[in-house]
């Protein structure tokens, strides 16, 4: 991670796309009707979780615009890459796409040795959609209400307050990276195979906290199961407008909102 600034932060969440195999679209035309049966749609996430949400959302909607069921597959692991490689291997005639975050497509060929693809050789990016608020949530128990006070607690005890992100070559352990050299301090960082897991263990008090869609964050917030930290970003979130956010804790060039 050596070398890794806000501009990388930026960029991984910034090209998150739903994506194909590259020469599907010449070859789904050369076949004909397009499309003349059911679209698989890889989900680099576990069920459940806020990238998930939003991948079934549009499946949903595609299923009605193409007049075909675009079926959501969750394949987790490996940070995300295990999703990319099954669509980059895929044949490429535009039935199985992908739904990705920056992590596997942006930062993975950064930092992996190797990978089973190259993403500018097999993919094509189809679609930008959504820009998503991410919140630092917390369980109930920590000992820290916002930015400064976890900063307090992580330098006093270096290496014991944990934080969850979703696999090495993902934005949220990006994220987690970037606080610990903004702040100064040092994070016991836990990897997860997708937010939902992640939440369900901040919720269970077995990881201290985590960044997470603020959609998903919402609902366990309001009903007193996690608590926030900070918005993600250098705004505050949208649902949470009463929670500061980086920039106002001190950390300005912290953005790690995603945009789909």
């Amino acid at each position: 991670m050596a070398g890794m600034n806000s501009y990388w932060l930026r960029a991984l969440h910034a090209l998150a796309v739903i994506v194909v195999a590259s020469g599907s679209a010449g070859y789904a035309f050369a076949q004909g009707a397009y499309p003349s049966k059911p679209i698989q749609m890889a989900v680099s996430y576990a069920a459940g979780g806020g990238t998930d949400v939003v991948a079934r959302v549009i499946a949903a909607e595609l299923s009605k615009h193409l007049g075909q069921n675009v079926i959501v597959e969750n394949r987790v692991g490996a940070g995300g890459t295990l999703a990319v490689a099954h669509v980059a291997k895929s044949a490429p005639d535009g039935y199985s796409i992908g739904w990705f975050t920056g992590g596997p497509i942006v930062l993975a060929p950064i930092t992996a040795s190797s990978l089973p693809y190259d993403v500018a050789r097999d993919l094509i990016p189809v679609s930008q959609v959504q820009t998503t608020d991410q919140v630092l949530v917390g369980r109930l128990g920590l000992k820290a209400n916002n930015i400064p006070e976890l900063v307090a607690l992580a330098k006093a005890s270096p290496g014991t307050v944990s934080m969850g992100h979703t696999g090495i070559g993902t934005a949220q352990l990006l994220a987690a990276v970037m606080l610990e050299r903004m702040a100064g301090i040092q994070l016991n960082q836990i990897p997860y195979k997708g937010e939902a897991p992640m939440l369900n263990d901040i919720m269970g008090e077995r990881v201290d906290m985590g960044l997470v869609t603020a959609t998903s964050a919402d609902p366990l917030v309001k009903s007193g199961k996690i608590r926030m930290l900070s918005s993600g970003g250098a705004k505050r979130a949208h649902l949470f407008p009463n929670t500061p956010s980086m920039a106002e804790a001190g950390f300005p060039n912290f953005d790690a909102n995603s945009h789909m």
